[in-house]
This record gives C-alpha cells, structure tokens and sequence, in this order.
C-alpha cells in the first residue's frame, strides 16, 4: 500500500514537472528517482512500469529541450533545410555527372616526337613535335570536336550530318570532310590553317575577338593566317605539302626570323635554345631540314646566317645573333 502511494505521488511530481511547476527541492527528488531507473527494478505491474518508461523518454526529450544553449528550428524551417540540402545533394551528382560526360581523352606527341591516332569515326590525326589533342568523351555524337594546342594534319572521315571542329581557344576550324593542317603553337604569334583537300570554314572564338567569321571557306593551296596580336587575318597562297611535309620527317622555313627558327630546332630536336645579341628584323632565312643531325643542321645555319653556336654544361645550346647577315 505504501508502495502504490510512493507511486502515485511520483507520478504527480512528473506531472507537475512536465508543466514546469515543480520547487528546485521536487525537481532534486524527481531526478534523484529518475536516476534509480537503471539501477533497481519499479515496483508495481508490468504495464505500469511500461507506462513510467514512457513518461521517462517524455521527460527526456522535455530537459533536453530546455537546456540552455540548445535551439530549435520551427519544423517549416527544417523542411525548408532539408529541401535546400537535397537540392544542393542533387546539383553536385548533377555536375559531377555532366563534368564525366565532358571529360576529355588527352594524347600528345613530346618535343623529338610525332603520334597518328585514327579517331573512332574513321579520321587521322597526326601530331607534330610538341603538340597536344584532346577529343571529348561524346565526339561522334552530334558533332566531332577536338581541341588542340601545336600543330597537326587532319585528314578527316567525311560525314555531313556531323561537322568536324578543330578548336584551339583562338580559331575554330568547321569541316565536313577534307584534309588540312593546323599550327596553333602557344608561343607563336601567328596560327595558321593550310588546306590540302576540300574547304574548310574558319571562325573565330567569340570572347577572343568582335568578327567571329574569319573565312566560310578556304579552299587547297590557300592558307589562313592569324596574328594573336593585332587579331588581324589573311588568306595567302600556301603550298600545303611543303607545309605538311613535317610528317615525313622535312621542315621547310620559309623567310623565318632566327628565333622562329630556334623554337622549331626546339620541337624537332627536343633541345632547349636560348638567344644573345640584338636579334635584326631583316636577318631572315630560307632553308630544308631533312633528315639531318642536329649537328649538320647548325652548321648549315651557321654558314648561311653568321650566327655562332655554343652548348653549355646543361647540354643548352645557345644562338648568338650579333653578326647575322
């Protein structure tokens, strides 16, 4: 008897503490009580002892609820951060799914080497010395485009519905089936496009420049010429097989200064090249390189341009201009 009105008075303290009316003495001897749970067994039935764990777990959430320094959000504000979370949850997969349908394959020809690749829809792609293509992952879906950056010879599978785009964040080459090669060296002033079959229409990358259209149509024996600096182009007579003859091992300089030639004895020869001396705007030369060394091939430049040669310890080769001619 005692015990079912120890009970009851229990009860009627986790009432009163539950609409927080309890004395600082009561709240002591609640939670001093409440404290024995996990130690003694309740008296009374089972069903009453389910009932006070239920009380328990409501009191529970009741103190943790009023402790200081912990705030809760109304419910519409957790829906609403829930929704912004899903929603950013949804956008990242979304990037990340979009980044990997844009990824790119890479390949590239070192300095001293040249690469054919043979593009899954038939076209053939040979890098010079120096260069890099990268073909995104869904070419050959609705249009075939390639960005490169160096110099290469296209010869491409035809297919109307598809146009093949050269990109080299400067000029976009558009053909439907054609051959053509492409310079677009970084540290040269001038790109170029030199038609050896069918035509080709060169744009230009509109946030580059304010005239997008540069040709609708260079045609063989033609070649389109680009000056990064003044954004200027022309269209000049160009023999596309003396151009391209790179890819069977001969270089044609044509009128170059002596350090334009020095930067493709770089890409030919994998060597690193620096310049002494005034460098003078009218010593320009005309010359093949074929299969020479690279040894036969200063000599030749020596005689032809009184310029001197000397490797240092680092195996750099150093060109002084001073007495070219």
């Amino acid at each position: 008897m005692e015990t079912s009105r120890k009970t009851e008075e229990e009860k009627t303290l986790l009432k009163k503490y539950l609409a927080d009316e309890c004395s600082p003495e009561e709240k002591e001897r609640l939670e001093a009580w409440y404290s024995s749970f996990d130690h003694s067994p309740l008296p009374g039935r089972v069903q009453e002892r389910f009932s006070l764990n239920k009380v328990k777990r409501t009191v529970l959430h009741q103190v943790h609820a009023e402790q200081p320094g912990v705030f809760r959000l109304p419910r519409y504000f957790r829906i609403a951060a829930l929704f912004i979370l899903l929603l950013s949850i949804s956008f990242i997969i979304y990037r990340a799914a979009d980044s990997s349908a844009r990824s790119s394959k890479e390949y590239s020809a070192l300095n001293g080497q040249q690469k054919v690749l043979k593009l899954s829809d038939g076209s053939i792609v040979t890098l010079n010395s120096g260069s890099v293509l990268k073909i995104q992952s869904d070419f050959k879906q609705n249009t075939r485009e390639v960005s490169l950056s160096g110099e290469a010879f296209f010869q491409v599978a035809k297919d109307p519905s598809r146009p093949f785009i050269v990109s080299t964040g400067v000029l976009r080459t558009r053909v439907l089936g054609t051959a053509f090669n492409v310079q677009a060296y970084q540290n040269e002033e001038e790109l170029t496009v030199t038609v050896a079959e069918g035509k080709v229409r060169v744009d230009q990358d509109a946030a580059t420049g304010k005239q997008p259209n540069l040709s609708p149509g260079v045609t063989p024996g033609k070649q389109l010429v680009y000056n990064r600096t003044t954004q200027s182009t022309k269209v000049i007579p160009a023999d596309a097989d003396h151009i391209s003859a790179w890819r069977t091992g001969t270089v044609y300089i044509d009128n170059e200064s002596i350090p334009a030639i020095a930067r493709k004895l770089e890409r030919r020869f994998n060597i690193s090249i620096g310049l002494t001396g005034k460098v003078k705007s009218d010593c320009r030369y005309t010359l093949r390189i074929g299969d020479e060394t690279l040894g036969k091939t200063l000599q030749v430049l020596t005689s032809v341009a009184g310029i001197t040669c000397k490797f240092n310890q680092q195996d750099r080769l150093t060109i002084n201009t001073t007495a070219c001619k």
